[in-house]
């Protein structure tokens, strides 16, 4: 990451000062302008640092403009910021530029130093911008690849390191599910199969629908009821979960009715 600031009033920059940021590979350079009004922050919020560190407390990153000591001793930073579970696969970074500075970013390198156990990091910003002038929030993400249990870490003074697990269903599990202790995928709602692949309803239930299982749509009868095809008893899949009408209040039923394909 290579960070430059300046003023509205001076476009001299002085030499760059080596430093590093987190697990973005490259090392930060920072360039302070003459006479510069303002600086530049980044820390780690106290929600997040409780769940990183343990204690609910601001982890300062960068401080009227100058990284934080431990962030340029590799030691420190493994005391100071132990490595980030296996359920953690990303951390939020907060920065700002304060007053007058502006700050210009470029992620130049994005590398992982054991891409067996955890691909290259991302950020949810663009890799070139100007550092916002309000409280904003920098997502990093450390996308472990699930081939071998391990913890990856990055080339240069890094500050983060990252837990990585062997992926114990084979294939994984996908939109959202995870693999419980008997190596099985248990899916969120809305999806089923060996890998949570496959949505109990498609399309998707609409007007208030609920799926409970491939064909079967629950709806409450005292706001609506399913409507089937003219001269049919029967839904056709496209008209499960969307098409509803009203009824009368007198000729609603109590319960709940179920619609099957």
């Amino acid at each position: 990451l290579q960070l430059r600031m300046a003023t509205e009033t001076a476009s001299v920059l002085l030499s760059p000062i080596k430093t590093c940021f987190l697990l973005l590979l490259g090392g930060l350079m920072s360039e302070a302008a003459q006479e510069q009004q303002g600086s530049l922050y980044m820390w780690i919020d106290a929600n997040q640092a409780r769940i990183l560190i343990g204690f609910e407390e601001d982890i300062l990153i960068v401080s009227e403009g100058k990284m934080a000591p431990f962030t340029t001793d590799f030691r420190k930073a493994q005391q100071r910021m132990p490595a980030i579970p296996v359920n953690i696969q990303s951390v939020n970074f907060t920065w700002q530029a304060t007053e007058q500075a502006e700050y210009f970013y470029e992620f130049q390198t994005l590398r992982s130093m054991d891409v067996d156990i955890m691909d290259n990091p991302t950020v949810n910003v663009p890799l070139l911008g100007s550092v916002p002038r309000r409280p904003s929030v920098v997502q990093v993400g450390f996308p472990c690849l699930g081939d071998q249990d391990g913890v990856a870490a990055t080339p240069h003074n890094a500050i983060f390191f990252k837990t990585c697990q062997r992926a114990k269903c084979p294939g994984g599990c996908r939109n959202g599910g995870f693999c419980n202790e008997r190596q099985v995928c248990e899916c969120q709602d809305g999806f089923y199969g060996p890998h949570c692949e496959k949505a109990l309803c498609s399309p998707r239930c609409l007007n208030g629908g609920l799926c409970m299982s491939p064909g079967y749509t629950f709806h409450n009868s005292r706001q609506t009821h399913l409507h089937a095809p003219l001269g049919t008893n029967k839904l056709r899949p496209s008209s499960v979960c969307c098409f509803e009408r009203k009824l009368k209040r007198d000729s609603i039923d109590e319960g709940w009715l179920l619609a099957t394909f």
